[in-house]
């Protein structure tokens, strides 16, 4: 019994031991701090990578990856790589070899926090401009030495004629580089960090926090703005980028009054920072995806009041989007506010731009409307952008679609916009006809050409809603809710965080994979016609196939963005695949455009060659097709020209009137007005003879009837072709206007 006692009462001793001395160790060896808690409160960059060993084996798993392993990249990459290679000088060769050496070294010191900050900003004075970077690996991992004395190496190098030497401030040796008396670039080992500084003021700086051995006062880690941006972004993150926006916004406003700039461009733009703290982005990824963080600090009481532009937005036209819908994009809107505040920031900062705002006050009282009542006060408070693209549609349907707050306001805008097509119409300088339609409840103006009779572009002029549609199917579909089912309820859309929409007031949402596919299958089958008359494409296209798909466009996946707004700011969302930022839809559609010349089918071969005897005799010489081509780009250049310049009926078409219409280089520029067979083009006259090609072409090719010279469509001023009855006009690049007079 007694030894059981003496157990237990030696158990409860050793979990109190344990419970103490961990304790004792988690009180005397707190976790070590973050960067953050060695620089300035008043930082004005800072983006750091915590820990560099865990984003990277996150990165792995990521569909970023993949995208950026799949072999369309690869090929962009050897692409541009080439280019590169080719049109380097010796000394550039040199210079890119170095830098990958360097990244060879850091890419196996990524194991630890990784940071860099401006710390000080002085527009006028480089010398005051504090910048720090750092690099903590974990111990035991990677090998900092090589890193660093690399970069001393290449230093020296780089800033060989710069003053050289040794300093130490608080015990700690740095070798530093002095750049014409006014920058200095520092290189120091201060505790666990590898620190590279411009100026010793941020070495200094660096060094006396991190000797405090605690949070100092004034640390950026205590700072109200960054632990605000921090605790908006809700967890760990892989990345942080902070802007302390108020650090700098008065230098840059004084830069701007010093230096003779508009003060009041300089107050206006005052306005406009005045509303934000700070900024942030953090950066993680989550399941394979990655979720962005989008912080802005804009405090109730400094930022404009937009009114319902801050509120949720009920997503009413979210409905009309379907499976096919490739890009919604849906936000809360308070015209008369936001218009209101745009003109009057213009005013301090643009004043051609106000004063452009109110020539449309002015053109809209002219046409006997009441801008305010008519349209400002008409709209809502809620507009929406769609790019839908069916699977049986050549090309994508676009919608612009604003709610109509008061529609019997809205008809006399209606009305006006109607009355000032009429004349065009009427013209017959754009040949085309307005006609009615219906799309639901929704009365559509429908606007049809005989030039592009695919695109119809379509206005709703009734009910609640303000809209135009590139066609008017788009309109039908999408108005009538024929997209199949809605994109609520897609499995992509919700994923990305679709179903979770309570309280948000902005939404964009991106298919972004989808759309790259949709696009690449639609100009795969011209690729192969148009190498048939580039020599360079089919230099560049080799002799691969063109792939059936993309390998890279399921990982690309899609992306949606969701931002809420509250008293204190602005917090947006964003869950994708592969990130939300603008370069990544850039380095995905080159990765198409790899697709289709390095990958792509050898048109040199029997598809090609095909094309080729369809426009060029096995001697050289140009065919009839070739020549037609030509005279079809011909009246394209001259409708141009006659449009942009409202060149009236019956005046003769000269060779130096066009001349500034032909594209730079093209066989039509360069033949100076002569087609392939050397014979003067026949110029034509506006709106009465179409451009020809002379009799002498003609007769050359007699088993071609005038049929098939004639224009297809109707000419600059709606008038048919003549027919071939009719005598072509004489003016010539010979006979009117030498080329190039």
């Amino acid at each position: 019994m007694n030894a059981k006692r003496i157990g237990l009462g030696l158990a409860i001793l050793l979990l109190f031991i344990l419970i103490g001395g961990g304790t004792w160790w988690w009180w005397t060896h707190p976790a070590p701090l973050t960067a953050a808690s060695y620089l300035p409160g008043n930082t004005v960059l800072y983006v750091s990578v915590p820990d560099a060993s865990a984003t990277r084996k996150a990165y792995e798993l990521s569909h970023l990856k993949k995208v950026i392993a799949s072999p369309e990249l690869g090929s962009l990459w050897t692409v541009l790589w080439g280019e590169v290679s080719r049109q380097a000088r010796p000394e550039d060769k040199q210079n890119i070899d170095k830098a990958a050496k360097v990244w060879e070294l850091f890419d196996r010191n990524l194991t630890g926090e990784i940071f860099l900050a401006v710390t000080a900003v002085d527009f006028e004075q480089p010398d005051k401009v504090g910048f720090v970077a750092g690099l903590r690996p974990k111990q035991g991992l990677g090998d900092i030495a090589p890193l660093i004395e690399q970069l001393k190496k290449d230093a020296a190098e780089a800033l060989k004629d710069a003053k050289n030497g040794k300093s130490t401030h608080e015990g700690v040796e740095y070798e530093w580089w002095d750049i014409d008396g006014k920058i200095k670039v520092c290189l120091a080992a201060v505790g666990p960090w590898e620190v590279l500084a411009v100026n010793e003021t941020a070495l200094f700086d660096f060094i006396d926090r991190l000797h405090s051995k605690g949070k100092t006062p004034g640390a950026l880690a205590d700072a109200t703005a960054y632990k605000s941006v921090l605790a908006r972004m809700k967890g760990r993150q892989d990345i942080i980028t902070y802007i302390g926006i108020d650090s700098f916004q008065d230098k840059l406003v004084k830069l701007l009054e010093s230096k003779g700039g508009n003060k009041n461009s300089a107050a206006g733009l005052k306005k406009i920072y005045s509303q934000f703290t700070g900024f942030g982005w953090g950066v993680r990824f989550e399941d394979g995806r990655i979720r962005e963080s989008i912080v802005t600090l804009m405090p109730k009481a400094t930022r404009p009041d937009l009114g319902k532009f801050y509120e949720p937005c009920a997503f009413k036209n979210l409905d009309m989007a379907g499976p096919q819908t490739y890009l919604y994009v849906g936000q809360s809107i308070d015209v008369p506010k936001y218009w209101n505040y745009v003109r009057d920031l213009y005013k301090d900062t643009t004043p051609q731009a106000a004063e452009a705002m109110n020539q449309v006050t002015e053109y809209a009282k002219a046409q006997g409307l009441d801008f305010d009542k008519n349209v400002l006060n008409a709209l809502g408070n809620e507009f929406a952008l769609l790019i839908d693209w069916p699977d049986d549609a050549l090309f994508p349907d676009v919608a612009l679609v604003i709610d109509v707050a008061r529609p019997d306001d809205l008809k006399p805008t209606i009305a006006a916009i109607l009355k000032n097509l009429d004349p065009l119409v009427a013209s017959g300088m754009v040949p085309m006809t307005l006609s009615d339609s219906k799309a639901g409840s929704y009365d559509l103006k429908v606007v049809r050409t005989k030039q592009a009779p695919m695109i119809s572009p379509s206005l709703i002029v009734s009910g609640d809603k303000f809209g135009l549609f590139l066609t008017e199917s788009g309109a039908k579909r999408l108005l009538e809710h024929k997209n199949g089912s809605p994109l609520a309820k897609e499995a992509l859309f919700t994923s990305l965080g679709g179903d979770d929409l309570k309280g948000v007031e902005s939404l964009a949402y991106v298919n972004l994979g989808g759309l790259i596919d949709r696009t690449y299958l639609a100009t795969k089958p011209f690729v192969g016609m148009a190498a048939a008359f580039s020599p360079d494409l089919q230099k560049i296209l080799g002799d691969s196939k063109l792939p059936n798909k993309l390998s890279f466009t399921g990982d690309l996946g899609g992306s949606l963005l969701r931002t809420r707004v509250d008293d204190k700011g602005s917090t947006a969302i964003c869950i994708s695949n592969a990130g939300n930022l603008p370069i990544v839809a850039a380095v995905a559609s080159g990765a198409t455009i790899a697709a289709l010349q390095k990958l792509g089918q050898n048109v040199s071969g029997a598809q090609a060659g095909q094309l080729s005897r369809n426009r060029q005799t096995a001697s050289g010489q140009p065919t009839a097709e070739s020549i037609h081509d030509e005279l079809v780009e011909l009246r394209a250049v001259i409708e141009a020209y006659a449009l942009n310049n409202d060149v009236s009926k019956g005046t003769a078409v000269t060779w130096s009137a066009i001349s500034s219409y032909l594209v730079p280089g093209s066989p039509l520029q360069k033949n100076g007005g002569k087609d392939p067979l050397g014979n003067p083009y026949v110029l034509g006259v506006v709106g009465e003879t179409p451009a020809d090609v002379a009799p002498e072409t003609k007769a050359k090719f007699p088993d071609r009837d005038d049929s098939f010279w004639k224009p297809a469509a109707a000419t600059t001023s709606g008038t048919t072709a003549p027919a071939a009855a009719t005598a072509p006009a004489t003016t010539t690049p010979d006979s009117a206007t030498q080329p190039g007079s």
